[in-house]
């Protein structure tokens, strides 16, 4: 039965890389940064290849998908060169990178034992999202080209499973999947595949043309159905829900005005979300400090442990490698925090706590200058925020594939407020009196107000 049902996914995952590449044509990218585009989908892919162990593993390989970014930012920065394109470049949209090198720095300094070449190996996680800020910043791609990119990635990440052999995990004590088996696919563990399929589902919806973009979010329901990850499918029950509920608040707040600033609804609308975010980080660290040792799967003994090995360095934290160190002696358990926030506030201390919820804020508030994009930005966070509460889904100085969940984040903390026309910014005077006269709606680059 497992057998049927893994190549059933196999299967519809293939269809799903068809299916968007057939929607990708119709957006209109060929017209905007196809180079790009490509060399993202081609990056995600090898950064999903290196997590499931499929690609050349420690520094050789995160440098090769560093190298590979790196083109991709010379091919976006000689193309503007040649268009005599001007970018305003957006100090948000390395923000990932500034506090991937806090938690660097701290890790430094508090493990002053650890081998020079580890400590430096931290360094290509900063390295890994500046070159993507710059991505985003110097390229003409869209949010929804962002959204593409990843369900391709992860459609085919999902076909390529045979290549390592289709994988489910028995059923343990704490769960059992539908398939009395729980699917890990080509990962070692069901959660990274419940995870990316959240992921998958959300940029599916935003990236919807028609009837057949229906087959991409079955192939990601099914599978998430198939790892039984109960906070994955909760985090995306949560995060589906209020789509329709900001979609709707972004309607009333444009309402109010024809300009393009920002209006005091939408200021409003702003201010609760963060309140909203703030609730989810609530939430998050009441678990932590109020578990028992049998909570979540025993994830609570992780956390009791976790915030007894940190002590009174909460301010500062204690960086990565003394997890590791801690976990030598029996201190902490053989697993990472489960928690999100009790990362952060280990590795990085109440600074690198701070830094994730400004990403969040700041991704909202620019997400009302950047076409229908608030609605996939509240749920994309809801969706990240309850996930971090049992889950890690980001470690900032890891070069790794969890790092593309960050991308839509650093996509959105990339938009500028930069007056002038919807239909004309970013563009050469030739192509402005061109586009003058003949509409082009999606042709819209990001960099404006919707």
């Amino acid at each position: 039965m497992t057998t049927l049902i893994g190549f059933g996914i196999v299967l519809l995952a293939a269809t799903s890389f068809v299916v968007q590449i057939w929607a990708v044509r119709r957006s209109g990218l060929t017209a905007r940064s196809p180079l790009v585009f490509v060399g993202l989908v081609l990056v995600m892919l090898a950064s999903l290849l290196y997590e499931a162990g499929m690609l050349i593993r420690g520094q050789a390989g995160q440098l090769s998908i560093i190298a590979l970014m790196l083109m991709i930012v010379l091919i976006a920065a000689s193309k503007s060169i040649r268009s005599r394109m001007t970018h305003q470049i957006s100090l948000a949209a390395f923000l990932p990178a500034f506090i991937a090198a806090a938690l660097f720095s701290v890790n430094a300094l508090m493990n002053a034992e650890i081998a020079l070449q580890q400590i430096l190996g931290r360094s290509l996680g900063i390295l890994s999202l500046a070159l993507l800020g710059f991505v985003f910043c110097l390229s003409k791609l869209q949010l929804r080209d962002v959204a593409a990119a990843m369900v391709l990635a992860i459609s085919l990440m999902f076909a390529m499973s045979p290549l390592k052999g289709l994988s489910w995990r028995p059923c343990d004590k704490f769960k059992c999947g539908p398939f009395d088996a729980l699917y890990t696919g080509p990962f070692q563990s069901e959660n990274t595949v419940a995870l990316l399929c959240g992921i998958g589902v959300l940029c599916a919806f935003l990236t919807y043309r028609d009837r057949k973009s229906v087959i991409v979010i079955l192939t990601f329901a099914l599978t998430l159905y198939a790892t039984e990850s109960r906070t994955s499918q909760l985090a995306l029950a949560v995060g589906v829900a209020v789509w329709p509920l900001a979609a709707i608040a972004t309607s009333w707040c444009r309402k109010a005005t024809t300009s393009r600033a920002l209006t005091e609804r939408s200021r409003l609308l702003i201010v609760w979300a963060s309140l909203g975010t703030v609730a989810l980080f609530i939430v998050g660290f009441w678990l932590v400090v109020e578990a028992e040792p049998s909570d979540f799967s025993n994830r609570g003994n992780v956390w009791i442990l976790g915030l007894s090995a940190l002590g009174e360095d909460w301010v500062s934290g204690l960086g990565v490698d003394r997890w590791y160190t801690y976990q030598s002696v029996g201190a902490v358990p053989s697993h990472f925090p489960h928690s999100e926030y009790l990362f952060l506030l280990f590795t990085g201390g109440v600074g690198a706590v701070l830094g994730l919820f400004w990403i969040y804020t700041k991704s909202l508030s620019n997400s009302f200058f950047h076409h229908r994009a608030t609605p996939f930005a509240v749920s994309y966070i809801v969706f990240l925020g309850v996930t971090g509460m049992t889950e890690l889904f980001w470690n900032p100085i890891a070069a790794d594939g969890n790092a593309l969940v960050m991308l839509p984040l650093i996509f959105l903390l990339s938009i500028t407020k930069t007056k002038g026309s919807i239909a004309t910014q970013g563009t050469t005077p030739a192509l402005q009196d061109q586009r003058r006269s003949h509409t082009h709606t999606h042709l819209t680059p990001r960099h404006n107000r919707s």
